[in-house]
């Protein structure tokens, strides 16, 4: 469990965000992110270790996508320990996200949290994306730290609905981040994205495709 000093620091770090949350949503968050810290001392599920770095650099950093993604049914592909996918489905309880990942252990770090938190509006996949298929396509999708944007559209474009939307987190924008992109896609919006006590830039990249009529 957190402790005192913890569960005060988190709560006034997602007030310092101004989304429109309850106190439900709220422990909702206190409990994943203490599960969080909890598994990442045995399975390394990021790469962030104290309280503080992950408070800030995966907690807020998540969180200050909320407003910005608006599609019913989202997969977060390469989802890891479920940033940003399990932090979105708590403050948008509307949404149906999919935290897919071909890593095992992150999947059960994931299946744990659902089941502790009971969010059903989550669904957790343990396969690589290229191998993943389902009978109604996606609305959106996202991407943190998974791979570069058009490597992602190629290996996953069968999931996604003929008009649908990208989006893909980013730090500090890279010249080839939007590089040979394939002629389905096109860039909507480049956000750039305000996270409270972060240092260096953060960008939301919204991409929309429109791949015609399928086959």
């Amino acid at each position: 469990m957190l402790n005192e000093v913890e569960q005060k620091a988190l709560v006034d770090a997602i007030g310092l965000l101004e989304l429109s949350i309850n106190e439900e949503q709220i422990n909702q968050i206190g409990q994943y992110f203490d599960e969080l810290l909890k598994w990442n001392n045995t399975y390394n599920l990021t790469g962030f270790k104290t309280f503080q770095e992950n408070l800030v650099n995966n907690l807020l950093d998540c969180l200050s996508v909320a407003s910005f993604i608006k599609a019913q049914r989202v997969i977060d592909v390469g989802t890891g320990a479920g940033l940003p996918g399990v932090l979105l489905a708590i403050v948008s309880p509307n949404q149906q996200w999919t935290l897919l990942d071909a890593n095992g252990k992150k999947t059960r770090f994931l299946q744990q949290v659902k089941q502790k938190l009971g969010l059903d509006s989550l669904e957790i996949v343990n396969t690589r994306v290229e191998q993943h298929h389902v009978a109604e396509a996606y609305d959106a999708m996202s991407s943190r730290a998974f791979d570069k944007i058009p490597e992602t559209l190629n290996k996953s474009h069968h999931l996604l609905k003929p008009q649908s939307s990208f989006y893909a987190m980013k730090g500090k924008l890279q010249d080839d981040d939007l590089q040979n992109l394939p002629d389905w896609a096109r860039v909507e919006n480049i956000i750039k994205v305000d996270v409270p006590m972060l240092e260096g830039e953060r960008h939301l990249i919204h991409l929309l495709i429109n791949k015609g009529k399928e086959e």
